[in-house]
């Protein structure tokens, strides 16, 4: 699986997100109501809240979780990775104890785990309404900027069969639990993080959905200093509609010290209405967006938005339409 959806997109769990609804066990999804887009200048002050919201959602959780990609990730920089499969040397039916080792599979790795399940852990393949549980002890490898630690709980029930030797398919469905999980990947801590979300792959990529928030094909990582949002969409509550979705999809987004960075763009949809809202400058306390709306590939209006924040530090910032040049 995608380690960028992981480490980002578990993300989901960082902030509010009310106005979702519960699968009944734990998973808060979004809402299911379609927001609306209105053709006036509240409704691409909108637009341009929603997409700041969508990303610093993203963002916000990929820096509080790294380090997930340890657990469930295939392409991270950390040599070491854990799975359900790499538990294989405890047996089924049964509880026990695996070494570091056991699981990641480097040396030297320190630190226990402890292992329960109710399937073969030795199995290539587990039926749906199986579950694994991690209790991680003190584990600890690697060095430098790949250096790993971890504590804390981890537990995946299978809601749909699952092949270790393929991966991911799609209709495949797992919910994740965390428990205090923790820990840190080189200097950068991430944790405790408690919350249950779902992992899902779907035709569009692989989703994972969490408070209210749900992530899809989600590409996030950093370069020069900035946070980068590369690919994928986002879907979570309007935040000036309670109760209602949005769509927003990113091509290029990057943040710099809590603000989006010039050229940063992104696209929030609804129906045949989308504003892409891309950023037009910024100052210590401003950023200038600008907001066009569309319907079916025609253009219906066009803002150009200013964000005033109270102070250079951050603060919420005020939205107000410029007049048009």
């Amino acid at each position: 699986m995608g380690t960028t959806l992981v480490t980002a997109a578990l993300a989901a769990c960082g902030g509010g997100g009310g106005g979702g609804t519960s699968y009944g066990d734990g998973v808060e999804a979004p809402p299911t109501a379609a927001a609306t887009i209105d053709v006036t200048s509240d409704g691409a002050i909108g637009g341009v809240r929603a997409a700041v919201a969508a990303a610093d959602r993203a963002i916000d959780a990929q820096a509080s979780l790294l380090g997930l990609d340890v657990l469930l990730g295939d392409g991270a920089t950390v040599s070491g990775r854990a799975g359900a499969k790499a538990a294989g040397t405890v047996q089924a039916q049964d509880s026990g104890t695996a070494t570091c080792y056991d699981v990641f599979e480097v040396m030297p790795c320190a630190g226990t785990i402890a292992v329960s399940s109710d399937f073969d852990l030795a199995a290539d393949q587990v039926a749906a309404g199986r579950y694994l549980a991690l209790d991680f002890r003190s584990i600890a490898f690697g060095s430098g900027a790949e250096a790993v630690t971890l504590d804390g709980g981890l537990r995946i029930d299978f809601e749909t069969s699952f092949d270790f030797l393929v991966g991911f398919r799609v209709g495949d469905s797992l919910r994740i639990t965390f428990d205090g999980l923790q820990g840190s990947v080189g200097d950068v801590a991430y944790g405790p993080i408690d919350f249950s979300a779902r992992l899902q792959q779907s035709n569009v990529g692989l989703q994972l959905t969490a408070d209210g928030v749900r992530y899809t094909a989600l590409e996030v990582g950093s370069s020069g200093g900035a946070a980068v949002i590369s690919a994928g969409t986002v879907r979570l509550e309007h935040p000036a509609q309670a109760g209602a979705y949005v769509d927003v999809g990113f091509a290029s987004w990057q943040r710099v010290d809590g603000r989006p960075v010039a050229g940063s763009s992104a696209a929030v949809s609804v129906g045949t209405r989308t504003i892409t809202v891309s950023v037009q400058s910024t100052t210590a306390t401003t950023v200038r967006y600008r907001a066009v709306i569309t319907e079916s590939g025609g253009t219906l209006a066009s803002y150009d938005i200013l964000a005033t924040y109270p102070q250079p530090s951050g603060g919420m910032p005020v939205y107000t339409v410029l007049p048009p040049p």
